[in-house]
This record gives structure tokens, sequence and C-alpha cells, in this order.
């Protein structure tokens, strides 16, 4: 059952501070610095405002649905508001002192309201509970303030599909994008390949790490990065990947070059397709060096044309056959010669009747 906070109850949970006789409960609230009321079911922040000398704030674990009241705790540098329900980031914007900031597991969709927070250097985001599909937001202007000054920052478990809106990140030293849907590992190299400070990350539970030596290719592209996903890298570890990595790429450029030369040397080679497959000639055909005879005059006579046509054909297959009787071909190529040739004649005699054909024969 959620609880109201009241008066009695912050003073309750003063820490490091007790009431003294006869004081009235408005000044004790005044004096309280550290206040711990984690697992309480509360659910509002009442009287908070009472607390003008509040330097941190435990309410992890309660019911909190808004972030009211806490403009007055000018003072305020730590807040530790993870698991419960709030909705928005709010209130928070006259808080000049807030360094530490822990939000994680609440109903936050957009990372607003800390462009007014000049010093702030921890922001502890992780596992928002998220509409299905949906992914953290990041407000640019915030993005831009906290970029100078932030060194720890925890986005774990937030649907996120790229880290390019953390490349004005300059002071970052410990980063925790776990359990996101990060599919390139180039963008590691994009966004922190300059980076003198990042030293700790945290990549496990993303897609891309199913590949094969992922911590390798992560720790060459960032030059200062000691550990990732607990594996730290001392120098003489990091020298022998860079130079794995410089030998990996020499060969890969080598095979290339020497893909490109052989093409080179394929396209200058004449090549004949048939039936989809390439052949390279290396001999002349017979067939191709076989002449073929003039063709003779017409005979001379009211003859008709179709009698010229046979004695053409006639003649040229005696020629064809007395040239190939010279060359002494092979079985086959005689063969195939003298098939042709009767093709040729049977096609060109067909359209002529008996009495042409006589006729021929008698002239």
């Amino acid at each position: 059952m959620s609880i109201e906070l009241s008066k009695e109850v912050i003073a309750s949970g003063a820490s490091k501070l007790r009431r003294r006789k006869d004081e009235k409960l408005e000044n004790f609230l005044e004096r309280i610095t550290h206040l711990k009321l984690q697992r309480r079911q509360i659910q509002s922040l009442n009287f908070l405002n009472l607390c003008k000398k509040l330097v941190a704030l435990y309410l992890y674990e309660n019911l909190i649905l808004k972030m009211t009241n806490l403009s007055a705790c000018h003072n305020l540098t730590y807040i530790y508001l993870q698991d419960n329900q709030i909705g928005r980031l709010e209130g928070i914007g006259k808080l000049k002192f807030l360094s530490k900031l822990f939000i994680g597991r609440n109903k936050i969709v957009v990372v607003e309201g800390l462009h007014e927070l000049p010093n702030l250097t921890e922001l502890h985001i992780e596992h928002q509970h998220l509409p299905p599909g949906e992914k953290l937001l990041f407000d640019p202007r915030s993005i831009a303030t906290i970029s100078k000054t932030v060194k720890k920052l925890n986005v774990a478990g937030n649907g996120l599909t790229s880290i390019m809106d953390f490349t004005s990140l300059a002071c970052i030293e410990k980063l925790d994008v776990s359990h996101n849907r990060l599919t390139d590992l180039n963008e590691f190299g994009l966004v922190f390949g300059h980076s003198r400070t990042l030293h700790t990350l945290n990549v496990v539970g993303n897609p891309f790490c199913s590949l094969m030596k992922y911590v390798e290719e992560v720790v060459t592209q960032i030059p200062h990065l000691n550990a990732i996903d607990g594996r730290e890298f001392n120098e003489t570890q990091r020298a022998f990947l860079l130079n794995w990595k410089t030998v990996l790429q020499k060969r890969a450029q080598d095979s290339d070059n020497s893909k490109k030369s052989n093409k080179k040397k394929t396209l200058s080679r004449p090549s004949i397709k048939r039936q989809g497959v390439s052949v390279k000639p290396r001999f002349k055909s017979r067939l191709r060096s076989i002449t073929h005879s003039p063709v003779l005059p017409p005979i001379s006579g009211p003859a008709n044309t179709n009698t010229t046509k046979i004695t053409a054909a006639t003649t040229s297959t005696t020629a064809v056959e007395s040239k190939s009787m010279h060359a002494t071909p092979t079985p086959s190529s005689s063969m195939k010669l003298r098939q042709r040739s009767l093709q040729s004649l049977s096609h060109k005699a067909l359209p002529l009747s008996s009495t042409h054909i006589n006729t021929a024969v008698m002239k």
C-alpha cells in the first residue's frame, strides 16, 4: 500500500543527524543533508522543499510517479530514484550542483531537461520500461550540455540501434551500452576513435557479440580502451592486436590486388561463349580452311532457272569432295561434309518436278 510523504516520515529518514530537544520539526528538516527513504512505498514527494540543505536523496524502489518539490533543494548533489514509475525527467533544472543521477528502471522515453545541469558527471538511465519496439531518445540540447561534463554513462537495455548520438561526449570514461540492438562495430571507431578518456566499455548482449573476435576488433578501434566486458587489456596485448589487424588488412589488400590482375589477364585474351561456358580457341578448325569453288556460269539456252541451281549444287559438291580427298581428312570429317552436301542438294531439289530433271539431264 502506498503512503504519502509527510514531515514525520521525512524526519524518520534523516541520516547522520539527530533532532535536538525542543527543536521544531521544520528547523530539523532544514538541517537534513542525507535522506534515506528507500523501500517505503512512497508515491509523492511532498514537503521535500523544506529540506533546503539536502545533499543526498535515496528514494529508490518506491512508487513515485513525478519528480516534484526538488527545485528548492539547491545543494542537492546525489539523487537515487531507481525502480520507480517516473515517466519524465522534470523539476531538476535548478539543481546546479547535481553531479550523480540514478534513475534506471523507470518509464522514461526521452532524455531531456538536462541542459541546465552544468556539473552532471554520472547519468544512469538503464533498462527503462519502454513500449514494445521503442527505443530511448535523447534531446540534442541535453546531450550537448552533458557531453562536456559526463564521465560515466549507463544506457543499457534501452533498445538502442546506434551510438552516433554520443559523438560529442568529450569526457566520457566509462560507457555501458550492453543489452541493446547494436549491429555495427564500426560505429565505435567513428564515435570514440579519437577519444583519450574512454577506458572502460560494456557491450555484452548486443547482436554483434555473435561475431568472432568482436572484443579484439573494438579494442583496436579505441586507442585508450583498457577493459571491455570485464576483460582487461594491457599495452603489450594492445600492440599485439594492432599488429594482428595490420597483417590482416595487408593480406586482404594483396588478395584484392591479385584478383584485379587476374581479371585483367582474362580480359586481354579473347574467348568464345558456347552454351554459357567461356571457351578459349587454341586451334583453327579444318572446315575454315576449305574454300568453296566458284559458281559455274549458267547453262546457255532456254532452260529454267531451277536447272541452273541443280547444276551449280552438283558442281560445288564435286569440288568439295575433290578438295577433301586431296586433304586426306579423317573419316568423321569426310562423312560430315558429304552429309552437308546431300542435305543442301535435297533441300534445293525438292521444289523441282520430274520433267525439269529429265530436261536438265538430256542437255
